[in-house]
């Protein structure tokens, strides 16, 4: 498939890579090896939401501590997944599938409950009943953390609201967790844990710079400030994790893009392209996709490329399943039917919403949600390039 991922390639888009890339590693420590890991070391991982390598590479200009404790660790550039979204990414790395075998993309219609469901209504890994049949399963089992927790000494730390909807997972009911509500008292979790030794594989998630990256942008001076705070107790571990022979390994679901209202296309619910569709597109609002109604496909293509082509490319999604930006060629139905006919993917720092006849009429606003200077789920370079920083 060279002509689409051409065609990717000229829109500026970032191709997935998945022989390096986050979920590659999870599968290296799943495995107890790979090229990143060294034998006999206890391993620890921060997976830092929102993290792009852009953003971590322009702090260190502006921080020489953080420039120097870089230096003297290992820094690389590596991938997210497509698309990057953070429900899409971390269920992967749970679970070791590909967004085309486990199919949530963001918003997606779910024939089982017969409605559009929202994932961060959800927890990201199946309850027992799930797993037994008893109830729907939308979410894939956590198949590599369960791997990782089979070799012994795993220890969970997650921030609290999320943790709070993961118990009820089969998963966590067997886990060893530690709760934390925010950057200081994870610090707190992770210092206790290196100095008392009985792990042998952390799992520490932090999700304040994605929140902070969303609500004042990456590039604001309330985000920059955060970046520094958070590697300056990252620099406090460095002895820690020397004396308990741990490796740490830093890394992201995704980065992000600085939002500008002037770029936000609103789809309302009675815009013409509707006409066209069997249901509301669903995704995210930088890359999402539309099912179309039989005998439509030439009108909708000829209405998306005279009202929306300079702002997002449409795609067949059939050429991007083939030429793997979704990972595995290997579609599950239900990843099938969440992908629809056709992807649309935001061009530069556009985003786009689309409204219902609810939201069109103010009642279901959230105002703190539409002040957002930063996004993602798209296919940029800012979104889809992660550091990996080894520490240890």
């Amino acid at each position: 498939m060279p002509s689409i991922i051409s065609e990717l390639e000229e829109a500026g888009f970032k191709i997935p890579d998945f022989r390096n890339s986050n979920l590659s590693l999870m599968k290296e420590f799943a495995d107890g090896r790979g090229r990143h890991l060294k034998s006999g070391k206890k391993r620890a991982i921060l997976v830092i939401d929102g993290l792009g390598y852009d953003t971590l590479e322009k702090a260190a200009k502006s921080d020489g501590k953080l420039s120097d404790f870089i230096e003297r660790n290992t820094l690389e550039k590596a991938s997210t997944i497509f698309p990057s979204f953070t429900p899409s990414v971390i269920i992967s790395l749970n679970s070791g599938k590909h967004v085309s075998e486990h199919g949530i993309i963001g918003d997606f219609f779910s024939k089982d409950y017969g409605t559009m469901i929202n994932p961060f209504r959800l927890s990201w890994m199946p309850s027992e009943e799930e797993i037994k049949g008893l109830a729907p399963m939308l979410m894939p089992r956590p198949a590599l953390l369960e791997k990782i927790r089979s070799n012994g000494g795993f220890v969970y730390l997650m921030r609290d609201q999320v943790l709070e909807k993961e118990l009820r997972s089969d998963f966590c009911r067997s886990v060893r967790y530690v709760p934390h509500t925010g950057n200081e008292d994870l610090f707190v979790g992770m210092e206790a844990l290196l100095k008392k030794g009985d792990f042998d594989f952390i799992y520490a998630y932090t999700d304040a710079l994605d929140h902070f990256s969303h609500r004042y942008s990456k590039s604001g001076n309330e985000t920059v400030r955060l970046v520094s705070r958070l590697f300056r107790d990252i620099m406090g571990l460095e002895e820690k994790l020397r004396k308990s022979d741990t490796e740490l390994f830093i890394f992201s679901d995704h980065g992000q893009i600085v939002a500008d209202s002037r770029l936000k296309t609103n789809v309302w619910w009675n815009d013409e392209l509707m006409r066209f569709l069997e249901m509301p597109a669903f995704g995210n609002g930088r890359s999402f996709s539309m099912k179309i109604a039989d005998g439509k496909e030439k009108g909708f293509e000829d209405y998306f490329e005279r009202k929306y082509s300079k702002k997002a490319v449409l795609f067949d999604t059939d050429e991007l399943i083939k030429a793997g930006i979704f990972g595995s060629k290997r579609v599950s139905e239900f990843a099938r039917y969440n992908l629809a006919d056709k992807t649309g993917i935001a061009l530069g720092n556009n985003t786009f919403s689309f409204n219902d006849y609810n939201r069109s009429k103010g009642k279901a606003t959230n105002p703190r949600m539409s002040e957002n200077k930063g996004t993602h789920g798209g296919m940029s370079p800012e979104e889809m390039e992660i550091p990996i920083l080894k520490i240890g």
